[in-house]
């Protein structure tokens, strides 16, 4: 191969490579990882912790998944920590559902039903009661009856709630969470987003402290 040849030979490689690196830039889209639309909060969710919203950490959840109930005893591990005092000052914690309505058949049920004891002020309580017992009426066939013993338990008005989780209110209100979560591209259960950034699902507690102390430095 001749000194020319071996130059036109080159510059064929590297317009190639060029041609190859410009087609991957232009037909890829780069993975999305922050959503301006998790820094804020609808009139509609619930929330504890710091009243200011300035730190939001969202999580979108399913009441049936194993992997949620783990995430919601990491949650209460969490408000038992010496630490806890800051993280409650300084940090919202927003709750949604995102029912996998597939594997999981009586999620949204538990939601709705979850939604009509948030109406009479116990959402956060109901919602444990469902994740302390979800190996007992996740299988059921009909999980209503468990649901109201739970609601007896909790002490609310039992007829109010059996009209209220089979109102379109509450199944609208549940879909509503369910669709903000299709928009932030939610992938499976559970989902955390601190101040609009996608996390990894901590493993323990130590790692969610860690993350949620850095935020609030």
């Amino acid at each position: 191969m001749n000194k020319n040849t071996l130059i036109i030979s080159t510059l064929a490689i590297l317009g190639m490579l060029v041609f190859l690196g410009g087609a991957y830039l232009l037909t890829s889209e780069p993975e999305v990882t922050e959503y301006p639309e998790l820094k804020t909060t609808r009139s509609i969710d619930h929330s504890k912790w710091s009243p200011e919203k300035k730190i939001l950490l969202v999580e979108y959840s399913d009441l049936q998944c194993p992997g949620c109930q783990y995430a919601h005893q990491l949650l209460s591990q969490l408000e038992k920590d010496p630490d806890f005092p800051t993280i409650k000052e300084n940090i919202t914690f927003v709750y949604r559902h995102f029912p996998l309505d597939s594997i999981h058949p009586n999620a949204r049920r538990a939601a709705h039903t979850a939604e009509a004891a948030a109406k009479q002020g116990k959402f956060f309580e109901f919602s444990d009661v469902l994740f302390t017992n979800q190996g007992e009426w996740g299988p059921a066939e009909n999980p209503d009856e468990q649901f109201m013993a739970y609601a007896k338990s909790l002490k609310l008005d039992l007829d109010q709630l059996k009209k209220d989780m089979n109102s379109k209110e509450m199944q609208d209100r549940v879909q509503s969470d369910f669709l903000t979560g299709t928009k932030v591209n939610i992938q499976g259960t559970p989902t955390f987003f601190l101040n609009g950034k996608l996390l990894e699902s901590p493993q323990n507690v130590e790692d969610l402290k860690l993350l949620l102390m850095k935020e609030i430095k």
